[in-house]
């Protein structure tokens, strides 16, 4: 497992330097929705749901606070991508919820990743729509 930590983290570390290039980097939409849409929701379900929230749910009687304490994390993890708090902390919670309320931990995994990759997916649309009407 931790093998499977260290790959997901370095991946999930890999995909974030897509999603800020600097100014002066033209932005691939294609690369953009690769690391967004596919790749994204499946790191960050491993890293925030399958080791964090795995790891506290064992730790804690009521699932509250380790879904509180992976959505927290999840949230600060976007804050530079979103520059808010708020909306990845909901986001976090709901992914939480949906990845606990599951007992196979295969269920568990594509009801998290199928949400957050639909969540993504919706958000890079509404860029994409949003970047042609101001172009």
């Amino acid at each position: 497992m931790s093998i499977l930590f260290c790959l997901a983290m370095l991946l999930f570390v890999t995909s974030m330097l897509y999603m800020h290039p600097s100014t002066s980097q033209q932005v691939d939409l294609v690369e953009v929705f690769i690391v967004t849409v596919c790749i994204a929701p499946v790191l960050e379900t491993v890293v925030f749901q399958y080791v964090l929230l795995d790891y506290f749910i064992s730790k804690f009687k009521w699932a509250i606070v380790p879904i509180g304490i992976s959505a927290s994390v999840f949230a600060a993890a976007h804050i530079g991508s979103t520059n808010q708090f708020f909306y990845p902390l909901v986001a976090g919670i709901l992914l939480g919820y949906c990845y606990y309320l599951p007992n196979s931990p295969l269920k568990k995994f594509l009801c998290t990743v199928g949400l957050h990759l639909s969540v993504n997916l919706a958000v890079f649309a509404m860029h994409c729509i949003d970047s042609k009407l101001l172009a």
